[in-house]
C-alpha cells in the first residue's frame, strides 16, 4: 500500500470521525447513513443510544481510537507521503469552510475556484452532540476521559476540551 502511494505520488487525505462514540450510536440508531430528503428524515425517530455495557463500549471506543492513531502515525511520519489529516468534526463544525479550503489547498487545487456545496444538500439525521445522542452521557464520559471521543464531544458541545496533557513527574 505505502509503495503504491509513494510510487504514484498520491496525496493522502485522512478523514477520521474522532467521536467514535457517535459512529457507534449511529450504527445502533439508524439504517440509513445519509439523506437529502428532508421529508423522509422528518419521519425518523431515534432513542438515545444505550449500550448494554458502558465499560465494554468504552473499551471498544479506545481500541478504535488506537487503530486510528496507528494509521495516522504510519502516514504522518513517512517522509515520502504527502499526508493531510482532518476530522469529520472539523468538516461539520463552525470552521468547516476553513478546513474544506485547507483540504482543497492540500490537494494542489486552487482555493480561489473552490465553491462550498449548498448548506441543505445533505440533511442531518441525528442531533449533533454526544449528550443528546447517548443515554447518560455525563456518566459515560467519565469512562472516556483522555480520549479523542471525549475531546470531540466537548467541541461538539461548544466547549473546549479541558484536560491538558501533563508532563511526567521528574524523579
Amino acid at each position: 500500500f505505502l509503495r503504491f502511494v509513494v510510487h504514484h505520488n498520491i496525496t493522502m487525505l485522512h478523514l477520521v470521525r474522532e467521536a467514535v462514540i457517535l459512529r457507534l450510536a449511529s450504527q445502533s440508531q439508524t439504517s440509513v447513513a445519509h439523506s437529502t430528503n428532508a421529508s423522509f428524515v422528518a419521519t425518523l425517530r431515534y432513542k438515545q443510544w444505550a449500550p448494554r455495557s458502558k465499560e465494554k463500549a468504552a473499551a471498544m471506543i479506545k481500541r478504535e481510537e488506537s487503530l486510528n492513531m496507528d494509521w495516522r502515525r504510519l502516514l504522518l511520519f513517512n517522509p515520502w507521503i504527502k499526508y493531510h489529516y482532518v476530522s469529520y468534526e472539523q468538516l461539520t463544525g463552525p470552521l468547516k469552510e476553513f478546513y474544506l479550503k485547507e483540504l482543497v489547498h492540500a490537494t494542489g487545487a486552487t482555493v480561489d475556484g473552490f465553491v462550498m456545496a449548498p448548506e441543505n444538500e445533505s440533511v442531518r439525521l441525528h442531533e449533533p452532540t454526544c449528550s443528546e445522542r447517548v443515554e447518560e452521557y455525563d456518566k459515560f464520559s467519565k469512562l472516556l476521559e483522555g480520549t479523542q471521543s471525549a475531546a470531540a464531544c466537548a467541541m461538539l458541545e461548544g466547549r473546549p476540551h479541558t484536560s491538558a496533557p501533563q508532563p511526567p513527574a521528574l524523579p
